[in-house]
């Protein structure tokens, strides 16, 4: 009798995501940021500048960090004084933006997490890679969908 290959559910998922937090933890400390104020960094460096509210409400939003409103305004305050952002203050008239600085430890740390990443994804090939980058979005994205299915009942 063949036994039938185990099937992924969300212990599974939350195990990598763990694995993976735990593995940018060690690698943006390498830098001297922690994972939330390089996903500060991020979101700037994708979006560009933006309106201070703009940036608090969409940092609050990233759950894979646990930042809840109350968490981003101390972690935005902290970036501005060490010089990485400017114009963050929640009623400031902004935008807020990475200053120079901010720019280059960003770039730092996103290279430090591409050659790690690099290391990581040596045991997959592009196919394989392809795929579980679909399957992870339609998980994602169904998952979303549930949840905001159990908020309105």
């Amino acid at each position: 009798m063949t036994e039938a290959p185990p099937v992924m559910n969300g212990m599974d998922i939350a195990g990598a995501a763990a694995a993976m937090r735990n593995l940018l933890d060690k690698t943006t400390v390498t830098v001297g940021i922690s994972n939330s104020e390089f996903l500060a960094l991020r979101i700037l460096a994708i979006r560009g500048p933006l309106a201070p509210a703009d940036l608090h409400e969409y940092l609050s939003q990233q759950l894979v960090f646990g930042l809840r409103p109350e968490k981003a305004t101390p972690l935005l305050a902290q970036l501005d004084e060490r010089g990485l952002l400017s114009g963050t203050q929640l009623d400031g008239e902004g935008p807020a933006q990475m200053t120079e600085l901010g720019r280059k430890v960003f770039d730092d740390v996103a290279a430090a997490i591409t050659a790690v990443s690099d290391r990581l994804y040596t045991v997959l090939d592009h196919e394989e890679l392809v795929i579980a980058t679909k399957v992870l979005a339609q998980i994602n994205e169904r998952a979303t969908e549930l949840a905001a299915e159990m908020t309105a009942d």
